[in-house]
């Protein structure tokens, strides 16, 4: 359950405004003398202290701000990670290599696609994205209706379900808006491991009338943000990364997931879609666990990215 509280000090929103930065805290309904904050007078050392928050004892405004400084890094990285990967998707989706379907009547379950051996172009396109971007675990191109028409690496491609996934958020996304689509977490047909996937649709033509396909990257979501904590965040932090939908995708307390769950707790934004890039959030919650939260823009949606110490 969480303890919210909201700063009302003018003096500390004119210091956060002045750095950029807006505490947001939500109020509880709770007697305000059981929970609260205080600013000593110092000029040199203002302490921002936490009744029950050992997290926050004693720590300075400037220690304050250097951990959502922290937050909003790691934020900041993984957006612009993702819209690197998302650059490489769309330019090779104009690729001729990529437009051509003339392999389609060669689609079958037995393949759960067309076979290795066939368009050798687009296939050695989906490779080179591989081998350029580590974040990618696959590569895939389907037809409108949400068949596959070839992914890699093949060994993926053909141990897949199924040859139809137009159930899957990426797809609905992608040709309800005709736009590229960042999808929210789901558990891997391939790897059985959470991943969000990045679709593109692809036209015959720069007219954009006839529509191809889809060129869907699929992003293995633990070793990415593994990567990011292991390298950023200290001993005793943990970090949490919630996408639109509400859901983990990462917790890097328990990296063994056997299903996706809801994670509403660190949801701040709910369903906006419109961010204050500005705007961090600091909540106490229970066993005195101080979370540090920021908002990304992934594409049209919004993630949120907590820091728990």
């Amino acid at each position: 359950m969480y303890r919210d509280f909201k700063i009302m000090q003018p003096y500390l929103l004119v210091l956060f405004l002045a750095t950029s930065v807006i505490l947001s805290c939500s109020d509880f309904t709770r007697n305000i003398t059981g929970v609260f904050f205080e600013v000593s007078g110092s000029e040199t050392n203002d302490l921002l202290v936490y009744q029950n928050a050992e997290g926050l004892k004693n720590s300075t405004i400037h220690d304050l701000q250097d951990k959502i400084y922290q937050t909003k890094l790691l934020g900041d990285i993984f957006e612009t990670r993702i819209d690197k990967i998302t650059n490489l998707l769309e330019t090779t989706s104009g690729y001729l290599a990529v437009k051509n379907i003339s392999y389609e009547n060669q689609i079958s379950t037995k393949f759960m696609g067309i076979s290795e051996s066939s368009d050798i172009e687009k296939r050695n396109t989906a490779k080179y994205l591989l081998k350029n971007e580590p974040a990618l675990g696959g590569v895939y191109f389907t037809l409108p209706n949400g068949d596959v028409y070839l992914g890699e690496p093949y060994s993926a491609q053909k141990q897949l379900p199924r040859l139809n996934f137009a159930d899957r958020d990426w797809y609905k996304g992608v040709s309800k808006t005709n736009e590229t689509y960042i999808s929210s977490v789901f558990l891997s047909a391939s790897t059985r491991a959470p991943a969000t996937a990045i679709a593109v649709p692809v036209y015959q033509d720069d007219g954009k009338i006839k529509l191809v396909g889809y060129w869907v990257g699929i992003i293995n979501i633990e070793p990415l943000w593994k990567n990011i904590k292991d390298h950023f965040l200290t001993a005793g932090q943990d970090l949490i990364v919630v996408d639109h939908d509400e859901t983990e995708m990462f917790n890097s307390g328990k990296y063994n997931y056997t299903e996706i769950q809801s994670a509403s707790l660190f949801n701040e934004n709910g369903k906006a879609n419109v961010i204050d890039r500005n705007n961090a959030t600091i909540r106490i919650l229970e066993g005195d666990i101080v979370a540090i939260s920021y908002p990304i823009q992934m594409h049209t949606h919004i993630w949120i990215v907590t820091i728990l110490q």
